[in-house]
């Protein structure tokens, strides 16, 4: 299960986002990013076998969906190399819900 919760829907977009993938260790934590052009390019700082690390992640929107994306990483495997090259191939996407609370923007989830 992919779960990301859009907590501020401003200029800067915040959040929350948890992966809990089978066979996969459980990562949670928050991300803070823009949405242009129908792309939300965010930075998620995680926490994953007690370790905290921060990544680049990137979501297409398509109506109620959000589709993430995928591409060549730096040497550090932090940040895209590229964002003009990344593939939004998931076959998870996530489909919005209901938040349940009015300080949200809007809840996904796959």
């Amino acid at each position: 299960m992919v779960l990301l919760e859009i907590i501020e829907n401003g200029k800067e977009i915040k959040g929350n986002l948890t992966y809990t993938l089978a066979k996969k260790d459980k990562n949670s934590g928050n991300f803070t990013g823009e949405l242009k052009k129908g792309l939300l390019i965010a930075n998620y700082t995680f926490q994953s076998e007690g370790k905290e690390s921060i990544r680049q992640v990137a979501f297409k929107v398509d109506g109620d969906k959000l589709t993430e994306g995928y591409g060549e990483l730096n040497n550090d495997g932090t940040a895209f190399k590229d964002l003009s090259n990344i593939h939004f191939t998931s076959k998870m996407p996530l489909t919005k819900i209901d938040c349940n609370s009015l300080k949200k923007a809007c809840f996904f989830e796959n």
